[in-house]
């Protein structure tokens, strides 16, 4: 009768042992998938910040290109029609004087 309880208390035990560690696998395994989870939302944050980054390195070239574009226009609108614009004045200031010295030999 002994014998007959001993094993029914072993075996009560066993059902005990072996349902706590079907749980502790259960949390374990819900652990694993939030941490799979984790890691894989912050390798997309990372991602997503380095492409940021880039989208921010790009707005700066961006922003240093069109500054740049900006002073090449301004430097073509100045200083490239400015001697142009020097020449017709001074062809210009000559055809006048040209001319006035034309009167004056008339008149001599």
């Amino acid at each position: 009768m002994i014998t007959i309880f001993f094993y029914i208390s072993m075996f009560a035990v066993g059902i005990i042992v072996y349902l706590r560690m079907k749980q502790e696998a259960r949390v374990e395994k819900l652990l694993l998938q939030e941490r799979i989870e984790l890691e894989y939302k912050l390798r997309n944050n990372r991602k997503y910040e380095q492409l940021l980054k880039q989208n921010q390195i790009r707005k700066v070239y961006l922003n240093k290109s069109k500054s740049n574009k900006l002073r090449v226009i301004n430097y073509r609108k100045h200083i490239k029609h400015g001697p142009i614009n020097q020449i017709i004045s001074a062809r210009d200031s000559v055809r006048g004087s040209t001319f006035y010295l034309e009167e004056m030999d008339k008149i001599a």
